[in-house]
């Protein structure tokens, strides 16, 4: 029992501006533009991925992220799975889907959508050289005040389950590995209020996979990312070759 989950389909974050948005996510990650809805535009990662930024006047908020989506076989079950179980409602998208929509118990939205015919992901494709940085949204990182309930979410309700923990004197992060054969997760920062800039821009971010992210990050600075201590490549401490990127709102 449970909602058939195939996926994460996109992450979303507020932006205050939509051109060096595109800047960033299309100039530098090398992500094509596929399409935009009111207010919303979609950066490919691949055939079943997004990137979702929404530009909004004025400055972004500390807390920029919108939304966690994930893909699903079968919405009518997964709104039927969560009523009752959880707070929900459904949502018709310009992008042509329906969403299924409910928020974790620290209060980020998530949402379940089954691609429709026609739709802008499923009629998005790639044109030109393939300039991707990434080529899989492996992981969206979340804040997680309470671990015990966001557990009770996403272990207990969605069937996730930990594969890697690790701890520091700053706070831990614990890897949530979704159900199913795809190896995509959600990465819990466990980290209490109050809640610096830079923190929020480091623990709600995306990872997307790369073949190389020593080449990557050449190509990311070359590209116009500005040459930093914290983005330098390192081996992190889950044994693999790390680089990070901030988009111009941090």
């Amino acid at each position: 029992m449970g909602i058939p989950v195939s996926g994460l389909a996109h992450a979303a974050f507020q932006v205050s501006d939509g051109e060096a948005a595109r800047a960033f996510y299309s100039g530098v990650l090398g992500l094509h533009e596929s399409f935009g809805t009111a207010g919303s535009i979609f950066f490919r990662v691949n055939g079943l991925q997004f990137l979702r930024v929404d530009p909004r006047e004025g400055p972004a908020p500390e807390n920029r992220l919108r939304e966690v989506a994930f893909l699903t076989e079968d919405a009518d079950a997964a709104r039927d799975y969560l009523a009752g179980r959880a707070p929900v409602r459904t949502e018709n998208r310009d992008d042509g889907n329906r969403y299924v929509v409910t928020r974790d118990p620290n209060g980020w939205q998530v949402a379940f959508v089954e691609y429709r015919p026609g739709c802008g992901q499923s009629t998005s494709a790639a044109e030109g050289e393939d300039r991707r940085l990434g080529h899989e949204l492996w992981h969206a990182g979340i804040i997680v005040p309470d671990e015990a309930a966001a557990s009770a979410f996403y272990r207990d309700l969605l069937g996730f389950r930990e594969t890697w923990r690790s701890g520091t004197a700053q706070g831990s992060v614990v890897y949530m590995r979704m159900p199913g054969e795809v190896d995509q997760h959600v990465e819990y920062s466990l980290f209490r209020p109050p809640i610096s800039h830079e923190r929020w821009g480091v623990s709600h971010h995306v990872c997307l996979k790369t073949v190389d992210a020593r080449e990557s990050a050449r190509l990311a600075i070359e590209r116009g990312a500005p040459r930093e201590d914290r983005r330098e490549p390192k081996v992190g401490k889950i044994g693999r070759w790390l680089a990070s990127v901030w988009d111009p709102d941090g």
